[in-house]
């Protein structure tokens, strides 16, 4: 397993990016059953640890056809490089085709106008404060 070196928290200056990606993990035919338990635990425990980094947000199961192994997962990087550092960092990589789809806001994005909102309001107070301090000097 690759080590994940860049951890993504609240103190960085930068908004990290989030991307939607689909994952469809292919067993190789042959596979021992004790390795693919071997490697689905160890993608558990790394999937674990990149949710506590705030890489790993959000994970779906969709409606899968027999024998298909498929996610789809909402992760947050610094950008795409870092993103696929991550990814490389999953036990399970070495079977999976991924594709990554780059999310920006949408400005009718519930969350998105809800911190528009908050962020005005702070702006309007700051302003409110500024011009009472301005009207007392």
């Amino acid at each position: 397993m690759v080590p994940h070196k860049k951890h993504f928290n609240s103190t960085q200056p930068t908004k990290p990016m989030e991307y939607l990606i689909d994952l469809v993990t292919t067993v190789p035919e042959g596979t021992s059953p004790v390795k693919v338990d071997e490697l689905r635990a160890a993608e558990a425990v790394r999937a674990a640890e990149l949710a506590k980094a705030g890489h790993l947000v959000r994970l779906w199961r969709p409606p899968l056809g027999p024998g298909e192994w498929r996610s789809i997962g909402l992760f947050r990087a610094a950008d795409e490089a870092e993103l696929r550092e991550v990814l490389a960092s999953m036990p399970l990589h070495i079977w999976m085709k991924v594709t990554i789809t780059p999310l920006t806001p949408h400005p009718n994005d519930p969350e998105y106008r809800a911190r528009q909102a908050v962020s005005d309001d702070k702006r309007g107070r700051k302003t409110e404060r500024k011009a009472r301090n301005d009207e007392t000097t």
